[in-house]
This record gives structure tokens, C-alpha cells and sequence, in this order.
């Protein structure tokens, strides 16, 4: 899967510097370039391929992943990836994030998304 290749790519682009450490420069250039192929992946992707990528954003982004994570769970027709979103979103503690769990608990046309979200939120 591309989520996959990606993460594996970024791991390899951080070795292949030659440093054991990568500046912080290289790290904000790393961060910008995931983020751009996570977009494009949520907009092109398979519902798989975009599950895939929340699940992986919940599990090893920081707090600049709260607005993917926020639109899946707000605007992707899938409900397990609007589900994931919903579970990812819980570990980060910022008005974003709540606000978006709010939305999804109050609006959401699945129940067990509702759930979901009332419980993260």
C-alpha cells in the first residue's frame, strides 16, 4: 500500500543523509512532504489505502495532523475511515480536535460513528 511506501520512503530519506540525526530543517522538509503525499492520498486513495493513512496519522503524527485527521472524520463517505478518524482524534488533546468530535457526535449519519465521537470528544 502506498501509506506503506511512503513511511518507508521518509525512513530511508532519513538515513540516506548520512546523519544519524537530521537537522531541523530536514525534518520540517520530511514533515511537509508526508503531509502533502497524505493529502493526495485522501483524495485519490482507495477507502482502504485512506483508513490506512488515519490510522497511521493517529499513531505517529503530532499535533499537525489534527486537520487531515478532523476532514476524514467530517467529510469521507467511508464510515470505518470517518470512524478511525474519530478513535485517532481522541489521543490529541486540542480545541481543533474537540471541535471536530463534537461536530461528528451531533451530525454524523451513523450511530456507531456518534458513539464514537461522544466518547472522544
Amino acid at each position: 500500500m502506498r501509506v506503506r511506501w511512503v513511511l518507508g520512503a521518509l525512513a530511508v530519506g532519513l538515513t540516506a543523509t548520512g546523519q544519524e540525526t537530521p537537522s531541523s530543517s530536514e525534518l520540517a522538509e520530511l514533515k511537509r512532504e508526508a503531509l502533502a503525499v497524505f493529502s493526495e492520498i485522501f483524495r485519490t486513495g482507495s477507502a482502504a489505502e485512506r483508513l490506512s493513512a488515519v490510522n497511521s496519522l493517529a499513531r505517529n503524527g503530532d499535533d499537525s495532523v489534527i486537520a487531515l485527521l478532523a476532514e476524514r472524520l467530517l467529510q469521507d463517505n467511508a464510515p470505518f475511515v470517518r470512524r478511525a478518524a474519530a478513535e485517532g482524534l481522541f489521543r490529541f488533546r486540542s480545541p481543533q480536535a474537540a471541535s471536530a468530535l463534537r461536530h461528528a457526535a451531533l451530525s454524523d449519519e451513523i450511530s456507531s460513528i456518534r458513539w464514537a465521537a461522544a466518547i472522544s470528544s
